[in-house]
C-alpha cells in the first residue's frame, strides 16, 4: 500500500455555510416495479441529467446520486455569498423541468414524474472525504441531514419545495410563506419550514389524525 494512502486524513475538511438541495423522485418505487430495466435505466438517466445540468447553470455542485434522488450544494469549491438564492432558483428551474420531462414521459408510455426538492442552509464541513481506499468531495453536517428531512416532508404537506428558516432568511430575490412549524426525527425541539411563494397555492396542510380531532370535540364540548 502507498505511503500516501496510509497517511490519509480523513479529517480534512473546512467549515463553511453552505445551501444543500435534495431532488428526489416521488413513488419511485410504484415506477420501477411497472417498468422493464431498459425503460428504467433510461428514465432515471433522463432525470438525473436534467437536474445535473440545472444545477450546473445555476454554479452548484453535484454532491451524489442516491438512487432516484440528486444531491447539491452551493458556496464550494468556488465561494458565493448568494448560494440561497441560487439554489432556490435552481429548484424552481427543477420543478418546471420535471413537469415537461413528465409530459415527454407519458408521450412515451412511460409513467409521469413528480419530484419534491428540500432545501437548507448551514454550517457544514466541505472537502475530499471517505476512505483510504476511496475519497469524494462532499459535504456533511446537521444542514445536509434537515435538507434531506425537508425533502420528505414536501410529499406530507403538498408542497413541490420546502425551505429551512436559514434559506429563507439568506434570500435576497427569493419571497416565502411560513408553513409553521413541525418535529423533525433526530432533532430536539420544532423547526420552522417556508414554501417558495411561487408555491403557495399548491400547500395541502396535512390530514387532521383521529386524535387531533377528539382533542377538538372535547375542546369544543367544554366551551358550550
Amino acid at each position: 500500500m502507498a505511503a500516501d494512502q496510509m497517511n490519509y486524513d480523513l479529517a480534512g475538511g473546512e467549515l463553511r455555510e453552505l445551501t444543500i438541495v435534495f431532488a428526489d423522485i416521488r413513488g419511485f418505487t410504484r415506477i420501477a416495479e411497472t417498468m422493464k430495466p431498459n425503460e428504467l435505466r433510461e428514465y432515471l438517466n433522463e432525470f438525473l441529467t436534467g437536474m445535473t445540468e440545472i444545477v450546473h447553470r445555476h454554479g452548484g455542485t453535484v454532491d451524489k446520486y442516491i438512487g432516484d434522488a440528486v444531491m447539491a450544494f452551493w458556496g464550494a469549491p468556488i465561494a458565493d455569498r448568494d448560494h440561497a438564492d441560487h439554489a432556490v432558483a435552481a429548484a424552481i428551474e427543477m420543478q418546471k423541468a420535471a413537469a415537461e420531462m413528465s409530459y415527454r414521459f407519458t408521450v412515451r408510455g412511460m409513467p409521469a414524474l413528480s419530484i419534491g426538492i428540500g432545501i437548507n442552509t448551514g454550517e457544514v464541513t466541505v472537502g475530499d472525504m471517505g476512505s483510504k481506499l476511496r475519497r469524494s468531495y462532499t459535504v456533511i453536517g446537521d444542514a445536509v441531514n434537515l435538507a434531506a428531512r425537508l425533502e420528505a416532508l414536501t410529499k406530507r404537506h403538498g408542497v413541490p419545495v420546502l425551505v429551512g428558516s436559514t434559506t429563507a432568511a439568506r434570500c435576497i430575490l427569493r419571497r416565502f410563506e411560513s408553513m409553521g412549524t413541525v418535529t423533525v426525527d433526530g432533532r430536539h425541539g420544532e423547526i420552522e419550514m417556508f414554501v417558495p411563494r411561487e408555491f403557495a397555492d399548491k400547500v395541502r396542510r396535512p390530514e387532521t389524525t383521529a386524535v387531533e380531532a377528539g382533542e377538538r370535540n372535547e375542546i369544543q364540548s367544554a366551551r358550550v
